[in-house]
């Protein structure tokens, strides 16, 4: 692990650290807590995207966040000032959509998110339904959990009595919580510890980040190799994770939910879980001086 501001005190450090990160073609970026914080951007985050451009960098967005489709985070992304197009951005509701049409064609789904998530499945022929109590007179094949930020005790009372039949249970992804300017907010990983207190059933498949299938299917989307490619964000247990067990160089911003760089011995409140970054930057906008130092 290198810290990028210990690089940073020396010519040679500097230089060789910024060697490094410029020799990469291809960056795995995440969002909530690197690039932004509820609607607003995170210290240099839309300059480092411009970087990437200017430099003719391929780049996508990946987040485990499942609470907004693809078109809304294109939406958002635009509004806060990131030239960004919708090939740029991955979600793990796109990789469960992908799952479903691959394992699950044509059967019929009971997802626990948003009416906004719900729309993306359904534009891509998901036959889905929301588990209200008005839905719950037809039968499903498989139970989705995703990050319903608009969670209501009877979508969790009908979720619960459709996982205890024991259908086959996805979590769209494993982010215990979400960062936002008020603090973390429970997010999947909270939501999967409740249904499993209920239900005593934990999921059957979690997807997302740090699943090695969603590396590579970017990385087969975009015509890149592992030694090209550098993920950066701010969890240890998903997005560093991700890259360490598949040989991946990664990149800790400590603006999410990592406040303070990992010990020597990787030791975390999620050590089981956890891996150990390649470089680790207090944010963006320190990266992006730090690679600007070596251009002048």
């Amino acid at each position: 692990m290198e810290l990028l501001w210990e690089l940073n005190e020396t010519d040679a450090g500097r230089n060789r650290g910024a060697d490094r990160l410029s020799g990469k073609s291809f960056f795995i970026l995440d969002m909530d807590g690197t690039v932004y914080l509820d609607h607003t951007p995170l210290p240099g985050a839309v300059d480092f995207v411009r970087w990437l451009k200017a430099n003719q960098k391929e780049f996508v967005f990946l987040t485990n966040n499942s609470s907004k489709s693809r078109e809304t985070y294109h939406k958002n992304l635009s509004y806060m000032g990131f030239e960004v197009e919708r090939r740029n951005i991955y979600t793990s509701n796109t990789a469960t959509i992908e799952y479903l049409e691959d394992h699950f064609p044509g059967k019929r789904v009971l997802l626990m998110g948003t009416s906004d998530a719900a729309e993306e499945y359904k534009k891509r022929g998901v036959d889905i339904a929301l588990p209200f109590d008005r839905c719950m007179d037809a039968t499903y094949d498989v139970a989705v959990l995703g990050y319903d930020t608009g969670l209501s005790y009877e979508k969790l009372k009908n979720f619960c009595l459709w996982v205890r039949r024991g259908l086959f249970y996805i979590s769209t992804h494993p982010d215990i919580n979400c960062p936002s300017l008020e603090g973390p907010l429970p997010d999947n990983g909270a939501m999967i510890e409740l249904i499993r207190a209920s239900t005593g059933r934990s999921p059957d498949l979690i997807l997302g980040k740090p699943q090695a299938a969603t590396l590579q299917i970017l990385l087969r989307q975009f015509g890149r190799e592992k030694s090209e490619t550098l993920i950066i964000g701010d969890r240890l247990y998903t997005d560093i994770r991700m890259g360490a067990q598949n040989g991946v160089d990664t990149l800790l911003v400590l603006s999410g939910e990592t406040k303070e760089q990992p010990s020597q011995k990787g030791e975390t409140s999620e050590s089981a879980e956890s891996a150990f970054p390649t470089y680790v930057s207090r944010s963006l906008s320190d990266i992006l001086a730090f690679v600007s130092k070596r251009e002048v």
